[in-house]
């Protein structure tokens, strides 16, 4: 081989060994799957809510802590229509007899096919054995997703608490709800 020939096979190779380094995370990256939930409503009209947690606007809901195989304090989460907003104000819920719905989504545990399941499993954390059990206080319905329009008004109301199991540790879970006006 002549020094050009050599020359020119050795920047064929760095380029090969450069390119596979480069390269190596973007092909990596295109090998994973997974599922995508989507959540949404088809409604006759729209507002937005307020969230509040023991009194306080926030989508945060401290659980506190729990002794193993015990509870934790209950957590009071109230749901609102933001009367602020025009088309969102009593007297459209008070001439409504449709009902407004609150659907949830999260990791729930279903226990009893076609029951509402209220117990939400671990997303991550070591406290692997732990819940939070999330009830519905003021649905007309028993399975805590439809409200008459004047309660709804006044907050639809649940509490969440943790319910530890025998590991220790951190533990964090969400759910997403959508509110159905028809």
């Amino acid at each position: 081989m002549t020094k050009k020939q050599i020359t020119g096979a050795w920047w064929l190779f760095l380029s090969v060994l450069f390119s596979g380094v480069l390269f190596t995370p973007f092909s990596q990256a295109v090998a994973g799957t997974g599922d995508v939930r989507f959540l949404g409503a088809v409604t006759n009209y729209s507002c937005d809510v307020i969230v509040e947690v023991n009194g306080v606007r926030t989508t945060l809901a401290q659980l506190g802590t729990a002794p193993r195989n015990g509870s934790g304090p209950l957590v009071n989460i109230t749901i609102t229509p933001d009367m602020s907003q025009p088309g969102c104000q009593a007297q459209d819920f008070e001439n409504s007899n449709n009902p407004v719905g609150i659907i949830w989504q999260g990791p729930f545990i279903v226990t009893t096919p076609g029951d509402t399941p209220t117990l939400l499993k671990p997303l991550s954390g070591r406290a692997t054995d732990a819940v939070v059990d999330l009830q519905f206080i003021n649905a007309n319905d028993g399975y805590g997703q439809w409200f008459n329009p004047a309660d709804f008004m006044s907050g639809a109301k649940y509490t969440a608490q943790l319910k530890a199991g025998n590991k220790a540790g951190d533990f964090y879970t969400a759910a997403a709800f959508v509110v159905v006006y028809q």
